[in-house]
């Protein structure tokens, strides 16, 4: 039996909107639970992706800008900041073909997308998650 992604994505992921401050972010982001926030539109389309890295890299830019610069941040938004190609796998999708996006693209999760909509979020912990689950018929 194959195992699909639906089986080990995580339902209903927190989100943030493209036109958020980037503040917002970081209020959401908490990398105990979670290091990826799906971006989407007024539609509930998924139209980018936030990490934890991401975060990292854009709060040591904006620390230089305001103790260099003097300048305020207020009017960054997510979709300054956010990738924009995004790469998502559907509900039915094997488990398999998610790992192996994973691993070649480099990234840390997938959202996971049914009729334009998001409906759940696929990291590669729950990738890890899996493979404990079931490495008994690995040998």
């Amino acid at each position: 039996m194959a195992l699909s992604v639906e089986q080990y994505m995580t339902p209903n992921p927190v989100i943030i909107q493209e036109d958020d401050d980037i503040g917002r972010v970081a209020e959401l982001m908490n990398p105990e639970k979670f290091r990826h926030l799906p971006v989407v539109n007024a539609q509930q389309e998924v139209v980018g992706m936030i990490s934890d890295r991401d975060l990292r890299n854009i709060q040591t830019a904006l620390d230089f800008v305001q103790n260099v610069l003097g300048e305020g941040t207020s009017k960054l938004k997510v979709k300054d900041i956010m990738h924009q190609t995004v790469i998502s796998v559907a509900p039915q999708q094997s488990l398999k073909e998610a790992a192996l996006l994973l691993v070649e693209n480099k990234i840390g999760a997938l959202p996971v997308v049914a009729e334009r909509k998001l409906v759940g979020i696929l990291s590669y912990t729950d990738i890890l998650r899996a493979f404990a689950e079931h490495a008994h018929q690995l040998g």
